[in-house]
C-alpha cells in the first residue's frame, strides 16, 4: 500500500471526508468513502470516521490499496485518436458516446474501447475510471484527453483543479444576444426539482464562469464559443439554458421540439433528427506532463453540426 501524509494547517475546521475530496483531486468521493470504511484512514494516530472534523495541526494518514486491474470489459470500438504518446491518449469523441462505465452504462463506453486498444491504462486512476481525468457529456463531441500513467493523471488533474489548461467549446443556441461577448459567473448547484438537472438560479452550489463570443448570427441561433474558466457538470448546457439561449438539441435543458415549430420547414425538419445538443470541445490547450511544455489539441466539427449549420444558412 502507498502511504500519504498530510498535516492539516488551516485555521478553519472542515470534515475529513471533504478535506480529502478537495486535496485529493484524483480520488472520486465515493473512493475516499471507501478509503475511510476499510479503515486506511487514521487521524493523530486513531482510526478516523467521516464526519470527523479536523482541526489545525492534526496530523492525517492514508493508506492507498494497489490499483487494482480493471474489471471493465476491453471492446473494439472505432477512436478517433488526435494524439498519443507514452504519457497520455488524446480523443476526438463521437456523439452518442459515454466516457466511462457507471451506473446504466456499463459496455460501449470510451474506456472500454481505450483498454481494447492500450492496455497500459489498467489500475489507472481507479477500477470505473482508467485514465480518466474529465469527461464530457455523453451527446458532446469533441477532445478529450486520457493520462496513460499515474504521474500524468496527477499532473494534469491538478491543472483541471488549478485551472491552468484551457478549454474552447463550440455551441449553436437559440436566439441572439445583445451583446458580441460577455462573462457568465454564478453559482451551480443540482436541480431540486429534477435530480438530473443542474441550475444557475439557486445562488448556492459551486462558482462556475464561462466566457463567451458570438461567432456568427442567424435569424433566429447563434453560433458561439465558449471558455471555460471553471468544469462544472452540465456548465455550459445550463449557463445558457438559464440565459434562455438553450443549446440547440439539448434534451434535457432545451425548450422542447414543438417550441420550435415556427421555424422554416427544412430547419424544423432537421431539428427533429438531432440526437442530442449542438455542444462540441474544440480545443484543450494543456502542459504536457513529461514534456514540461504547453501542448494544444483541436478537433472540427463533427458532421451532425455541419449539416445543421448548413441547413440554417440557407434557411434561417
Amino acid at each position: 500500500m502507498k502511504k500519504i501524509e498530510i498535516k492539516f494547517t488551516r485555521d478553519n475546521s472542515i470534515r475529513i471526508d471533504k478535506f480529502l475530496s478537495e486535496e485529493l483531486p484524483n480520488f472520486t468521493r465515493s473512493e475516499i468513502s471507501r478509503i475511510i470504511d476499510n479503515k486506511n484512514l487514521k487521524v493523530n494516530g486513531s482510526l478516523a470516521k467521516k464526519s470527523l472534523k479536523l482541526n489545525k495541526n492534526d496530523f492525517i494518514e492514508i493508506l492507498i490499496p494497489e490499483p487494482r486491474t480493471s474489471e471493465i470489459i476491453p471492446q473494439k470500438m472505432d477512436l478517433r485518436i488526435v494524439y498519443e504518446d507514452n504519457d497520455i491518449i488524446v480523443i476526438d469523441k463521437e456523439q452518442g458516446v459515454v466516457v466511462h462505465p457507471g451506473a446504466g452504462n456499463w459496455d460501449n463506453t470510451l474506456v472500454n474501447g481505450l483498454l481494447y486498444y492500450c492496455n497500459d491504462l489498467k489500475g489507472i486512476g481507479g477500477v470505473l475510471r482508467p485514465g480518466v481525468v474529465h469527461r464530457i457529456d455523453k451527446d458532446t463531441t469533441g477532445i478529450i484527453v486520457f493520462a496513460k500513467n499515474q504521474n500524468s493523471l496527477n499532473s494534469i488533474a491538478e491543472q483541471f483543479k488549478l485551472h491552468t489548461n484551457k478549454r474552447k467549446y463550440l455551441a449553436l443556441v437559440r436566439g441572439r444576444f445583445e451583446l458580441n461577448e460577455g462573462r457568465i459567473e454564478t453559482y451551480i448547484t443540482r436541480d431540486p426539482n429534477n435530480r438530473l438537472k443542474f441550475t444557475s438560479k439557486l445562488n448556492k452550489g459551486k462558482i462556475a464562469i464561462t466566457n463567451y463570443k458570438v461567432i456568427e448570427v442567424f435569424n433566429h441561433f447563434s453560433l458561439i464559443e465558449a471558455v471555460l474558466e471553471t468544469g462544472r457538470t452540465h456548465q455550459i448546457r445550463v449557463h445558457f439554458s438559464d440565459m434562455n439561449h438553450p443549446i440547440i438539441g439539448d434534451p434535457l435543458y432545451g425548450y422542447g421540439i414543438k417550441n420550435y415549430n415556427f421555424l422554416a420547414k427544412e430547419v424544423y425538419s432537421k431539428m427533429k433528427q438531432l440526437k442530442g445538443q449542438l455542444l462540441h470541445a474544440e480545443y484543450l490547450e494543456i502542459k504536457h506532463p513529461s514534456k514540461n511544455k504547453n501542448i494544444i489539441f483541436k478537433a472540427e466539427l463533427h458532421k451532425n453540426f455541419i449539416d445543421f449549420l448548413n441547413i440554417i444558412k440557407k434557411n434561417d
